[in-house]
Order: C-alpha cells, then sequence, then structure tokens
C-alpha cells in the first residue's frame, strides 16, 4: 500500500525532514511512500518544467493541492511558467491506490498561437529512498535485459546522461531534442517509456518504476532522479491536451547473475 501527499502538507506534518527535501518546493511535487518501507521517501514533479519545439518555458510554479480523497489529489488551472512566458494553464489529477499512482495532466493554450509539440517533463527523485538511489535503470538495453544500470552508460560531451529518445516516437523526440542544447544527449535510444530504480530486500526484487503511453524522452541524473519527458501534441489556441501515466511498486523473485 502506498501513500501519497503534497510536497508542503508533509513536510508541514514531519517538521525534521532532510533540509535537501524542502529544496523541492519550487514545482508541483508529491511526496510518495510505501507501507512496506515507510522510513523511504521519493519525490515526484507532476510537473518540472513544459516546452514546445521553439524551446523550454522554464520551471513551472508551485501548485496548489487539494486533496479530493483520502486517495486523490489534485490542483486545477495552475500557471505553466513563473516567468508568465507563456499564457496557458496545467491541470492534474492523481490517485492512489494499493501498490499503484496514476495521474493525468492536462494543458490548455490559452494564448493566440499554436503550441507545436507541446511537452512536459516530469520527475521521479531517489534521493531519499536509500538502496533505490544506487540501482536506477533505463529500458536501452537487447533482448531480455532490456533494463540497464544508467552508471553503466557511457554520457557524452562529458556529461551524465541525460535524455535518450522513446523508440517509437523518435521523430517527435528529435524534434523537441534538437532545440534544447547541451541537455540532449542523443547517442542512446529507450524501447519503452518508462524508467525505475530498485533494491533486493530478503529474495525480491523491490522496483518503483514510472511509465507513460505518452512519454517521449526518457533521462536520469545524478540528484538522483530517473526523468521523463510526455507528449501533447500541437495545441491550437484554446485547445487542452492530455497525457496519462503511473507510478507503480513491483516486487519479482532476485535472480543473481
Amino acid at each position: 500500500m502506498i501513500s501519497v501527499s503534497s510536497l508542503e502538507e508533509y513536510l508541514h506534518n514531519h517538521p525534521s525532514s532532510p533540509g535537501d527535501l524542502k529544496l523541492n518546493t519550487s514545482c508541483p511535487t508529491l511526496v510518495v511512500q510505501r507501507e512496506s518501507c515507510s522510513e523511504l521517501l521519493w519525490t515526484l514533479r507532476l510537473t518540472e518544467f513544459f516546452g514546445d519545439t521553439s524551446g523550454s518555458y522554464g520551471y513551472q510554479p508551485d501548485a496548489h493541492w487539494t486533496d479530493q480523497s483520502s486517495s486523490r489529489l489534485s490542483y486545477r488551472d495552475s500557471a505553466m511558467s513563473s516567468t508568465g512566458e507563456i499564457d496557458g494553464s496545467c491541470s492534474c489529477m492523481v490517485t492512489a491506490e494499493e501498490d499503484q499512482l496514476t495521474f493525468e495532466i492536462s494543458v490548455t493554450n490559452h494564448s493566440e498561437e499554436p503550441w507545436a509539440d507541446g511537452w512536459a517533463w516530469l520527475c521521479l527523485i531517489h534521493r531519499w529512498a536509500r538502496a533505490f538511489q544506487a540501482n536506477c535503470e533505463l529500458p536501452v538495453g537487447e533482448g531480455e535485459r532490456i533494463w540497464v544500470p544508467v552508471n553503466s552508460l557511457t554520457a557524452p560531451m562529458e556529461r551524465w546522461l541525460k535524455w535518450c529518445p522513446v523508440m517509437e516516437h523518435q521523430d517527435v523526440a528529435e524534434r523537441i531534442g534538437r532545440n534544447q542544447g547541451t541537455r540532449w544527449q542523443r547517442h542512446i535510444q529507450a524501447k519503452q517509456g518508462a524508467v525505475r530504480a530498485w533494491r533486493i530486500e530478503g529474495n525480491q526484487q523491490e522496483i518503483v518504476q514510472l511509465t507513460s503511453p505518452d512519454a517521449i524522452i526518457l533521462g536520469w541524473s545524478h540528484w538522483p532522479c530517473t526523468d521523463m519527458g510526455v507528449y501533447f501534441g500541437t495545441l491550437q489556441p484554446g485547445k487542452t491536451g492530455k497525457v496519462t501515466g503511473r507510478l507503480e511498486f513491483l516486487e519479482e523473485s532476485f535472480v543473481e547473475i
């Protein structure tokens, strides 16, 4: 069973929280815990920033989360950029049930210009999850060994690996990525729209995995976090685009290689 709360609510109820956790208050952020390991924390940014093929709009300012029930949170019509650079709004609905959290994010174009290839960046941070933070993986391998440790991937330009396109969305990922400067690391390709991290507990491999059918780009950094770019499509003035996804905890029998 998992629980979810806004970062603001969590910090209010846990005043002795790690100091660096309080640095995450600039974006709409949730704290996720699992009952079987309640001392561990994950933060999930829904979202971190938005963009289109012209570039990115800067970080989304924090939103006001409201509790719809004990397992449902949402925010509505939040600003998409702290600078006011983009005339649009974002809403998000999150539902937690058993070992899974599902979300729906919608954005609306209030401007008079179309947004070409609108997208958003999601960030799942493992920094306060102990062993999980050392075992981040991307689905870039071959055959049955599709999941590859990110620390084993050599990044170009002497940077950590940041972005890789999802195979079935290669074209749109290229259109967006070529305008992102040094963030774009197109040397490796993902086989599916998912990122994950794990630990071994007894003879079980415990996995936390973020998945979206709308994922076009995946990434990782030393924070440590696993990241995902999701795609809204081209939005004409007055139109709304939606993406969905889930965060889930899985368990598999651990087979030592």
